[in-house]
């Protein structure tokens, strides 16, 4: 997850400088303090620290803990999985659990050796609270190289003096930006020469991320049922091991300990990795991670599953001529030159069956048509044979933008997708949770644009997350970034609605196929914070009472009905009495708005009729009421006044 870019200062390079303090420590718990659990959590699901690191935290942390620590910071917060290295620096951390991150946070420039020569670590030291600041300063200037740390705010500890010359920036810094705190309530102590604790280099850690967004807190369902004593979580349905899964896979976790309930066992696991990757894989890595492998291994009761991430390439080769083996490979890096705003390309097939400026004309076609994000920037393409070369087919790009405006122009789609996530979208939500939360965020934010001029804007996720109004693909493109950047999968449809053109989307949930027209969900004229569910999570049946689909043989069919809106909410209902009886419950709560669904034949007459029944059975005269229907639905809207 990328970062915000907050407008903060600090010192340049730092040496870093260990300090000897004898500091007595108090024996060590096993659980962490109630102010340290959240953070625990956070650092467990996304792996800021080990699984095997978890506990005694009221230890100190030492060197070796912290590289660690640091080094999977760099690893989320970047999406760069470093390599082992080929060579080690330092001459005593052979017998280091942590000997790779090591090194890698010694070749970042995150940590540094304790003598002049740079041959010894000392691994198990412990870190003081200045050392900790030099250390996480080091972390976010390996992020953001690039940001600018000068002229920091100096602050008056009454301990200042305390602070080594090389660690004064980095503890103001961390001070300023609420990360490092002090430790008295009474005056302004910073105490630098203490040790820091497992717990509490955790905590730090925590806010750090958290400031700059490099992970994503997660959701209260999962501080709520995250074991710490055994650093797992029990599930005990399909659905939510989906759930579990994709997040965890989204935020590149590798090592995902789970506990398995209620007959689920192995296979369950492996079926629902697989089709994760499946999905991740046709969303592409500007959305989602690549999985390369996965490994499972079983310890009585625990399930640790061991997953690999690829490396994407985010390059265009120099000169732009890319070799591509399949249809695959070519749309990876078609769309990767449209993202980097390259308008010109080769591309060399070793298949004979693509070669065919037709066939690559189409492929471009049916790409910019499933990421209409990318026809906001492109205005026009070629494609032709060159000359001599019998493999080799040029694509040129008409952008809309110079190479660095096209970069922006996609990036700031990305960046709002990123920032809603980090806003809305916890890990541990429930996957149609956060498809409710879209639809919501798009349908109470954005005017369905009417005017007789079309800006181009209207038309693309720009529209509604910049200008606030847009046509039905501008909807549809939205919903689709924000729930492909959550790890589900939704694709675009177009076809016809009320004989119109028109765009919407399909959703994938829990291995069933839904119909979803955030479009439809919005009344016209817009009503403020209104929002529908009429076409929220139904069949292809249902669609096609009022839609048109323009090719159905390009999708699957739809036929999930187990997370339509309303039998979710338990607001379905299969016969008039039962709609009677939530009627009656809701005017007795008070309620002013009803919303409901049914199964059967029904008309607006028979329900209007329903509502007068429910005030006369309850002895309440004198009231009004307007009724929205949607009878090819069977979804009632009922305003009490």
């Amino acid at each position: 997850m990328k970062k915000n870019r907050f407008k903060t200062s600090a010192a340049a390079v730092l040496i870093f400088v260990m300090v000897v303090s004898c500091i007595i420590v108090a024996p060590a718990q096993d659980a962490p303090a109630s102010w340290a659990r959240d953070a625990v959590i956070n650092s467990l699901f996304h792996e800021i620290a080990y699984s095997a690191f978890i506990g005694e935290y009221s230890k100190p942390v030492t060197r070796e803990e912290f590289a660690m620590i640091a080094v999977n910071v760099y690893r989320i917060a970047t999406g760069i999985e470093p390599a082992k290295p080929a060579s080690y620096t330092f001459n005593d951390i052979a017998s280091s659990p942590y000997r790779d991150e090591i090194q890698i946070a010694k070749e970042l420039g995150i940590v540094q050796g304790t003598n002049a020569a740079q041959t010894t670590f000392e691994p198990s030291r412990s870190v003081t609270r200045q050392e900790i600041c030099v250390m996480i300063l080091r972390v976010i200037k390996v992020i953001d190289p690039g940001h600018g740390y000068e002229n920091i705010k100096q602050n008056s500890f009454t301990d200042r003096a305390q602070i080594a010359s090389w660690a004064i920036e980095a503890v103001d810094f961390a001070f300023n930006e609420s990360i490092m705190q002090g430790t008295s309530t009474t005056s302004l102590v910073i105490s630098p020469l203490n040790n820091t604790t497992r717990e509490q280099a955790l905590t730090l850690v925590y806010r750090m991320t958290d400031k700059w967004r490099y992970t994503v807190p997660v959701s209260q369902r999962l501080l709520g049922e995250m074991n710490l004593a055994t650093r797992t979580i029990a599930i005990n349905n399909t659905d939510y091991l989906e759930d579990y899964l994709r997040d965890s896979l989204l935020y590149r976790k590798r090592d995902i300990r789970i506990v398995l309930g209620q007959g689920l066992a192995r296979a369950d696991i492996e079926a629902k990795i697989d089709m994760i990757s499946a999905e991740f894989k046709a969303l592409g890595y500007f959305h989602v991670p690549e999985i390369e492998s996965y490994t499972i291994q079983f310890a009585s009761p625990v399930y640790s599953v061991l997953v690999r991430y690829k490396n994407s390439e985010l390059r265009f080769p120099d000169p732009a001529v890319k070799a591509v083996n399949n249809w695959e490979e070519f749309d990876r890096w078609l769309l990767m030159q449209v993202r980097t705003g390259l308008a010109e390309a080769a591309y060399d097939f070793s298949d004979i069956n693509m070669r065919s400026t037709k066939l690559v004309a189409e492929r471009i076609k049916s790409l910019l048509y499933a990421h209409p994000e990318l026809n906001y920037v492109v205005d026009k393409y070629n494609v032709s044979s060159v000359v001599g070369n019998i493999s080799r087919y040029k694509v040129e790009f008409l952008l809309a933008y110079s190479e660095a405006e096209t970069k922006n122009v996609i990036n700031q789609s990305l960046k709002f997708a990123e920032d809603f996530i980090y806003d809305n979208l916890r890990p541990g939500m429930s996957a149609i949770d956060k498809e409710i939360a879209v639809n919501d965020f798009i349908v109470r934010n954005t005017a369905y644009h009417t005017g007789p001029e079309l800006p181009a804007y209207v038309y693309y996720e720009n529209g509604v997350f910049f200008n606030k109004t847009a046509v039905c693909q501008g909807y549809a493109s939205a919903a689709k970034l924000l729930l492909n950047k959550a790890g589900i999968y939704v694709i675009g449809i177009y076809g016809t609605g009320s004989g119109q053109p028109h765009a919407w989307n399909l959703i994938k949930l829990y291995g069933e196929y839904y119909h979803l027209d955030v479009t439809w969900n919005d009344p016209v004229p817009d009503g403020e914070n209104e929002v529908r569910y009429d076409y929220f999570n139904i069949t292809q049946n249902e669609i096609l009472k009022t839609h048109s689909i323009e090719d159905s043989s390009l999708y699957p069919v739809a036929g999930g009905t187990r997370y339509n809106y309303f039998a979710y909410t338990n607001n379905l209902f299969s016969s008039n009495e039962t709609v009677l009886s939530f009627i009656k419950a809701k005017i007795t709560n008070g309620e002013k708005e009803l919303t409901f669904k049914v199964t059967y034949p029904s008309t607006a007459a028979e329900i209007a009729s329903i509502v007068r029944t429910a005030h006369t059975e309850l002895g309440i005269g004198g009231y009004e009421f307007v009724l929205s229907p949607n009878e090819k639905l069977g979804v009632y809207k009922i305003y009490i006044k």
